[in-house]
């Protein structure tokens, strides 16, 4: 029971982050909440990493809203609403002090949206369309953050996008789907627009892979496996965009169930929720990396019982089962060198 809740948190909940530039004192994190048609905006303490809700939030927003995306600028943040009678994409400007206010129209994407991915520049907003099988690309207006249409999109992809993501030179573009092995499919970018083939198609060792990350240099992408294989993949990035499997991938931890990753950015740290947060040993080492629990990094405090997630550090949420509280606590990735840890 406890096990298929968390899951679902985990799936149905998407989170942005953003600190303001000049001081410690403005920083925010933003939820979606898919079955409240809403999105829950708080103020995060920079110390003690205690979150307080923005008066006014939550705030109603399309329907059955999933993915949220930040502007580099912190001014705009983008939402997909995958509901009924909607498929589209909301637009808010943010206030200085996290507060939102939507502009209209919403933007019309694919059938049913669930996934969201900007480039680092924030010139592009790509948006997966889970059920019709495309990506829709966006140009974005640095000053009002309104969006364009590139040339071509949608893009037809043949695949069901389950996660998404964009190298950090943002000239790739990864998008896992489930099928009878699971597949990563990498595409080449250029100004938005998709290779109109993949440039590579690589098998993972789940027939759902269900998230993936990609660290700050672009040189591994992570892949979470989240259905029967209850394994992370890691993936080494070549300089054309094809994936190779670095040697003893996958990572196979049968106590956990990885269903989101996320890397800092300084790449030391990754998140692979487990199902099981009372059975964690120490991590397995593989070629670059260790991923380990920190136990003594935990965190406990209550807020409303919404479906939430830190993003600004990799966190992995537990909600406890007759109380509002959450634990937070953090996984972390260690580099090695080649005579042992540094």
């Amino acid at each position: 029971m406890l096990q298929k809740a968390l899951v679902v948190v985990l799936v149905l909940a998407s989170v942005a982050s953003f600190m303001s530039c000049g001081g410690t004192s403005s920083h925010f994190v933003y939820a979606a909440i898919p079955d409240a048609n809403q999105i829950a905006v708080f103020r995060e303490d920079p110390y003690s990493g205690i979150l307080t809700q923005l008066s006014g939030s939550p705030y109603t927003v399309g329907d059955g809203v999933r993915a949220v995306v930040l502007h580099p600028s912190g001014k705009f943040l983008y939402a997909a609403n995958p509901g009924q009678n909607e498929n589209d994409v909301s637009l808010f400007s943010i206030a200085g002090n996290g507060s939102l206010n939507e502009v209209f129209p919403r933007t019309p994407v694919g059938t049913l949206p669930t996934l969201l991915a900007m480039d680092p520049a924030g010139g592009y907003l790509y948006v997966g369309n889970a059920l019709s099988n495309t990506i829709s690309v966006f140009s974005i207006d640095s000053g009002n953050g309104g969006l364009t249409p590139v040339a071509g999109s949608p893009f037809s992809i043949g695949l069901s996008p389950s996660s998404m993501q964009l190298s950090p030179s943002g000239n790739y573009l990864y998008v896992s789907a489930p099928s009878s092995t699971g597949v990563i499919a990498a595409f080449s970018v250029t100004a938005g627009v998709l290779s109109s083939s993949p440039i590579s198609l690589t098998p993972t060792a789940d027939n759902n892979p269900t998230a993936m990350a990609i660290d700050p240099t672009g040189t591994y992408l992570y892949a979470a496996n989240g259905g029967t294989a209850n394994s992370i993949s890691i993936y080494t990035i070549g300089s054309s965009g094809a994936l190779t499997q670095v040697p003893g991938s996958p990572l196979a931890d049968a106590s956990h169930l990885p269903v989101a990753l996320i890397t800092d950015p300084t790449g030391r740290i990754k998140e692979g929720p487990s199902a099981d947060p009372a059975a964690d040993p120490p991590g397995p080492t593989l070629g670059p990396i260790r991923l380990r629990p920190v136990r003594d990094f935990l965190r406990r405090f209550r807020i409303p019982p919404l479906p939430l997630k830190l993003s600004r550090f990799p966190w992995r949420l537990i909600r406890t089962e007759n109380t509002c509280m959450w634990e937070i606590s953090l996984v972390e990735c260690r580099r090695l060198a080649t005579a042992g840890e540094v």
